[in-house]
């Protein structure tokens, strides 16, 4: 079963493959496809003061990115533990992280944290995105 964000995902693999993603791009993106009367944090871009339902956290370093200021995948991973575990643990229902690579050692070093939010109550989807317009959802 699809995760419920993998449109967003697919949306942001294709407009990536097209002409890459700027950080500041991500909101606008995130904005447009779930309205503009949802609040969300977002990571690169505007994470923001409020915790919201919704956090999306992002990892495009490949061909799908442009311009500077990404994360990569282990600050992505650290910033999802320091977001739902931390300032806004019990704020946030819903994580999506949306990366285009993926490191095994920064996974596995972080996966009992990721199962720990789960286990809270926390949706957390995992999408694997790539140039071409791919999506890959990964299972924790």
């Amino acid at each position: 079963m699809a995760g419920r964000f993998i449109e967003i995902a697919r949306l942001i693999a294709q407009i990536g493959s097209e002409q890459g993603i700027s950080v500041s791009q991500l909101t606008e993106i995130i904005s447009g496809a779930l309205g503009e009367d949802h609040n969300f944090n977002c990571y690169p871009g505007i994470p923001g003061n409020t915790c919201y339902d919704i956090a999306f956290f992002f990892s495009l370093n490949g061909s799908l990115k442009s311009g500077g200021g990404h994360y990569g995948f282990k600050e992505t991973l650290e910033t999802v533990v320091r977001h739902l575990q931390g300032y806004c643990a019990g704020q946030t229902s819903q994580g999506i992280i949306i990366i285009d690579e993926w490191v095994a050692g920064w996974y596995e070093h972080w996966l009992s944290n990721l199962r720990q939010i789960m286990a809270t109550g926390v949706n957390l989807e995992i999408y694997l995105v790539g140039s071409g317009g791919w999506v890959t959802e990964i299972p924790i």
